[in-house]
């Protein structure tokens, strides 16, 4: 997965829509494929599961921090919301419709997704 980068637009929402819709780049190409294979492979190997905890999820979440920390900073993300489940909540669906593909994974899920999480994350919306 390619170094994470945060966009800061200065505004959350738009934020984190460019991370997802480049999340959603990188799923839907032939790296997408390789990546969904190793989360399952890391379910029966702890090795792979850390590595992919500490060099593809962990920098992206870090990326979703800043995000977050400037959301809240600006009044327009909860402060009172536990920031860890809040990602989870942003980038789960993504991989969900990875593994599963169960539903389409293009820029217009992304948006939705990041729609519907501020929905509960955001203040005055």
């Amino acid at each position: 997965m390619a170094e994470s980068s945060d966009p800061d637009t200065g505004a959350a929402r738009e934020d984190l829509r460019s991370v997802l819709r480049g999340l959603v780049h990188f799923y839907s190409g032939p790296s997408g494929r390789v990546y969904a294979q190793l989360v399952g492979e890391g379910q029966s190997d702890p090795l792979v599961q850390k590595e992919l905890r500490d060099h593809l999820v962990a920098p992206r979440r870090e990326v979703l921090r800043a995000i977050w920390d400037r959301g809240v900073a600006r009044g327009e993300l909860r402060a009172d919301v536990d920031p860890a489940a809040a990602f989870d909540l942003v980038f789960a669906p993504l991989l969900y419709r990875l593994l599963l593909g169960h539903d389409p994974l293009d820029e217009a899920a992304a948006d939705a997704i990041v729609d519907v999480a501020l929905r509960g994350l955001a203040l005055g919306d």
